[in-house]
């Protein structure tokens, strides 16, 4: 009896902390979501796409009195735009070459992106393909390489150092030149820049029908959204909460509808985690019901791009 008791009384617990951890994920998804009629909403009025939004969502807690009880929690997305970088499974070798890649770390992501595209940028890392040191450091700066979108790099939103590589430039001509933005036709790009455009990393020919030649824009055509929370089912600020990460990457349509194609959570809760919420549920009682939706995308690479 005393065994069946411990049993069923960690059953109980672990019940407990799947809830919890289910009811943050789908907060977090739902963050994402958010962003996205967010983001939405400015492209159609051609407004201002933030940095980061701000959500409050409220998870629901149906008891067996037959209440309901309601707890708010605040959600945090970042957006980054993605097409504002080089894109290893896309970029030429020159491109990647301007970049500061060496030449035997490009043959190396050639070669794994014949097995299949990256799906991110560690998968360099992870796949322990030897890449020296140097390169790997380059790899890792901020806002400067991607694995997702189609290729095409959106002038008004690359970094100096991207400016850089696709202009043959010096740091400080790049950077002079970002301070130039925005750009508002290939023209004015080309008087902005105010060197031959045989000397540049990509392809200069501006195509029947284009306005920008292949491979560059100046607009976004990729968004990476990050959402985050902290879930809490308490008011007390002792309480410790359940974390959640969604991630997903969407692009616009041509009406300003945004697709997902890329779409992957992160549970983070540990089995240290898994204690403490138990130890803040204790007295709680047992969950009958959750009135959060669950969206039907799964925590799976849905497209890779």
């Amino acid at each position: 009896g005393t065994a069946f008791f411990k049993f069923m009384s960690l059953e109980v617990k672990s019940t407990k902390f799947e809830v919890s951890q289910i009811r943050a994920d789908h907060i977090s998804q739902g963050g994402i979501h958010a962003a996205i009629g967010e983001l939405e909403l400015a492209i159609s009025e051609n407004g201002t796409i933030k940095d980061s939004y701000t959500f409050n969502l409220n998870t629901y807690q149906y008891t067996q009195k037959n209440t309901v009880n309601t707890f708010p929690q605040q959600v945090a997305v970042t957006v980054n735009d993605e097409s504002g970088k080089v894109n290893l499974n896309k970029a030429s070798d020159d491109l990647l070459k301007a970049m500061g890649l060496s030449e035997a770390t490009i043959a190396k992501v050639r070669k794994e992106i014949a097995k299949r595209p990256l799906l991110s940028v560690d998968d360099l890392f992870t796949k322990k393909v030897g890449i020296k040191s140097s390169d790997f450091d380059t790899l890792r700066e901020e806002n400067n390489f991607t694995v997702y979108g189609d290729g095409t790099i959106n002038l008004n939103a690359a970094s100096p150092k991207v400016l850089a590589a696709v202009f043959a430039l010096t740091a400080e001509e790049s950077t002079a030149l970002a301070a130039k933005r925005p750009f508002t036709s290939w023209e004015d790009t080309l008087a902005k820049v105010a060197k031959d455009s045989w000397s540049f990393n990509v392809k200069t020919r501006v195509l029947e029908g284009a306005t920008t030649p292949e491979g560059l824009s100046l607009n976004t055509n990729c968004y990476r959204l990050f959402s985050s929370v902290e879930l809490s089912m308490s008011t007390s600020e002792l309480v410790k909460t359940t974390p959640s990460q969604t991630e997903a990457v969407v692009s616009p349509d041509a009406e300003g509808k945004l697709a997902i194609h890329y779409w992957t959570g992160a549970n983070l809760a540990s089995l240290d985690a898994m204690q403490e919420v138990v130890e803040e549920n204790k007295d709680e009682t047992p969950v009958t019901e959750t009135s959060t939706e669950v969206t039907d995308v799964t925590n799976e690479t849905k497209e890779a791009i």
